[in-house]
């Protein structure tokens, strides 16, 4: 098993039966309630087992297309929640963020000269960091603004830390300004340089990545 950051060293219970749909009978948002549209409930969990705990497989879930009647649904609902070897126990999740990104996201840290001529490095603070994002042909994709707090990247309008598209290439600017990304994006922010002096492109690790 792989992930972006790691690989495990496990299998799968099943290679057979790697998924099994339960949130209609374990909601973790008002599980009291029938027919409750979520968001939490729409989620995706990710179970481990120490090899002596391996549930039987295939687990003993209902044939939902074979339910044609609401009492019938009912009633296997029922059977399949006190009879369940996975949850019945009512495992303890640990919960890992997962952002709903289509690429993997960097934590990078940057750092500048204490002055000019200085070998020491500094954490860039309170200046406003432009990232710019291209298609594959050059054009401007997209300019993300955020404030570089100790040298970490903070959201605009956020107290929170904040990630950015790794993996990917992108140019980037500092600056005191915090309307540079508000008009005239296509031509400041010219993968050419022919507007801001951009830094890059460079393409950005996983995890945390320090750039002086």
């Amino acid at each position: 098993m792989k992930t972006w950051h790691t690989s495990l060293n496990g299998r799968w219970v099943d290679d057979e039966h790697k998924a099994v749909g339960c949130g209609e009978s374990f909601p973790k948002d008002h599980p009291e309630l029938d027919d409750y549209e979520s968001a939490i409930n729409r989620r995706i969990e990710v179970l481990f087992f120490e090899p002596p705990e391996l549930p039987s497989m295939p687990l003993p879930c209902p044939d939902s297309a074979s339910l044609t009647k609401k009492a019938d649904a009912q009633s296997a609902r029922e059977s399949c929640i006190a009879n369940c070897p996975v949850f019945k126990d009512k495992p303890v999740p640990e919960h890992l963020t997962v952002t709903p990104h289509s690429r993997p996201q960097a934590k990078p840290k940057f750092f500048t000269v204490a002055q000019p001529g200085a070998s020491g490095h500094i954490p860039i603070d309170k200046l406003y960091a432009y990232f710019a994002y291209y298609t594959d042909s050059g054009k401007l994709e997209k300019a993300h603004r955020m404030v570089m707090k100790e040298g970490i990247l903070y959201g605009f309008y956020s107290d929170k830390p904040e990630t950015i598209d790794g993996d990917r290439e992108a140019c980037f600017y500092f600056s005191h300004r915090d309307d540079l990304a508000t008009t005239d994006r296509e031509t400041r922010f010219a993968k050419n340089k022919s507007g801001l002096p951009l830094l890059g492109p460079i393409r950005y690790e996983l995890l945390e990545t320090v750039y002086q």
